[in-house]
């Protein structure tokens, strides 16, 4: 089995998730909402490349029956219900609704990926369950970090190490590497043993500045949770 992580979306095209199972990783913060909504009731999250097109799905399915969110900048979109904290998207808030959600990084990345043969929502929270989901196939693996306005963010390379740690410890034969994905491993095994000063992370700093502390504890639990977005014809659902 092959495994190959990519720092961005940017950084690929079709042909390296074609035929493969892919999973998104966006732990700051989209993939782990997602994963919040639908493990508190949430129908379906559909994602949206623009504000606009989140007004547009958000008529569709209509105010009753939806909720709307999206952040630029990291702050919530004006007019808009929620931003994307994953705390915000409580059972009282998403249960039984459908979730239009747009984001600066995490929802592009998950429309760049739409072609894969399997599309997962991997995060901290999920990432045992997001791994085993992945082998169920027997398929190579293909995981795209979200990055930062098409760079890559440190943040999400630990959460990918994660996931990666996780497949591993599930196979019996040890899988075919690319370099990206050994320097995930590598930095995630030094994230665990506390020698990475995570203020010094771009993005996360930038949380912090912006008075998300609750969040960025949040976002780096692990294992909290089984459910496992998957992207299909347009809508993820646990």
């Amino acid at each position: 089995m092959q495994i190959t992580t990519y720092p961005f979306p940017q950084a690929i095209t079709e042909k390296h998730f074609y035929g493969k199972t892919a999973i998104v990783v966006d732990v700051l913060r989209a993939t782990t909402s997602i994963v919040e909504a639908l493990k508190n009731g949430a129908t379906q999250v559909i994602t949206a490349r623009d504000p606009a097109e989140a007004m547009a799905f958000y008529s569709h399915f209509g105010k009753k029956d939806s909720v709307l969110a999206g952040e630029r900048g990291g702050l919530r979109i004006a007019d808009f219900e929620l931003g994307n904290s994953p705390l915000e998207f409580s059972e009282k808030v998403v249960k039984d609704k459908t979730v239009v959600i747009c984001t600066t990084n995490g929802t592009q990345a998950i429309h760049a990926c739409r072609g894969a043969s399997r599309l997962l929502i991997g995060a901290m929270r999920n990432r045992a369950a997001v791994a085993k989901e992945a082998l169920k196939q027997g398929e190579d693996i293909t995981i795209i970090c979200a990055g930062t306005l098409g760079e890559c963010s440190l943040d999400d390379v630990i959460a990918s190490g994660g996931i990666l740690n996780a497949i591993i410890k599930q196979l019996e034969v040890s899988p075919e590497l690319n370099d990206f994905s050994s320097i995930c491993l590598s930095l995630y095994s030094s994230w665990r043993k506390g020698e990475i000063e995570m203020s010094g992370i771009t993005h996360y700093k930038k949380l912090f500045e912006l008075g998300f502390i609750e969040d960025l504890s949040f976002c780096f639990e692990l294992d909290k949770t089984d459910v496992v977005p998957k992207y299909s014809n347009g809508s993820i659902k646990g």
